[in-house]
C-alpha cells in the first residue's frame, strides 16, 4: 500500500513538472514568433534614418545567424522559430516561421518574413 502511494506521487509530481515545462515552452515559442512578426513589421514601417543592424540585433536578441555567402560589406541574416520539440512529442504539427534580412554597409536593406 505503501508502495502503491510513493508511487502515485511520483507520477503526479512527474505529470504536473511535464505540465509546466510544456506551458512555458509554448509561452517561449509565442514570444519569440511574436517578436520576430514586430520586428519585420517595424522595418516595414520605418520612418526616418533606416534601420541599423544594431538596431536588428538589439530587438532580435542574439537570435540573428548570418546566412552563407557573407562579405565584409554584405551579409544576410536569418532567424527561425519552430515548434520541433511540441513536433516531436506528438503534442502538434510541425510548424516554422522564418525571417530574412539583407545588410549592407551596417543598413538594413530588406526584411523579407
Amino acid at each position: 500500500m505503501r508502495t502503491v502511494k510513493l508511487f502515485c506521487v511520483i507520477a503526479a509530481v512527474y505529470l504536473v513538472g511535464t505540465a509546466v515545462f510544456l506551458f512555458a515552452y509554448g509561452q517561449t515559442l509565442k514570444k519569440r514568433a511574436e517578436a520576430l512578426i514586430l520586428t519585420s513589421y517595424d522595418l516595414s514601417n520605418w520612418t526616418g534614418r533606416p534601420p541599423t543592424l544594431a538596431v536588428l540585433e538589439s530587438k532580435l536578441r542574439g537570435q540573428l545567424k548570418p546566412m552563407s555567402g557573407c562579405r565584409s560589406s554584405e551579409c544576410s541574416y536569418e532567424v527561425r522559430v519552430s515548434n520541433g520539440g511540441l513536433a516531436a512529442l506528438k503534442m502538434a504539427p510541425y510548424a516554422e516561421l522564418s525571417a530574412e534580412y539583407a545588410v549592407r554597409d551596417g543598413i538594413v536593406q530588406s526584411s523579407m518574413l
